[in-house]
């Protein structure tokens, strides 16, 4: 969160995502792209850097072939 909120690496969080749900350790953990608009929390959708918006954010899952 602190790494988010400076700026330093923004896409640290995705990486431990991708990381923790390939090792399937922790079962409701899922790949990013995976989720729908309304599970990330408010902080999330602010700092996310290609999507802005519910349909931005679904044409990039398109885009990715997610959904």
């Amino acid at each position: 969160m602190l790494k988010l909120k400076m700026g330093t690496d923004i896409y640290d969080v995705l990486h431990v995502v991708d990381e923790l749900w390939t090792v399937r350790s922790i079962p409701s953990v899922k790949p990013f792209l995976s989720h729908n608009w309304e599970e990330f929390s408010e902080f999330a959708k602010k700092n996310f850097i290609n999507s802005y918006t519910k349909g931005e954010f679904q044409h990039w899952q398109k885009e990715r072939g997610f959904k």
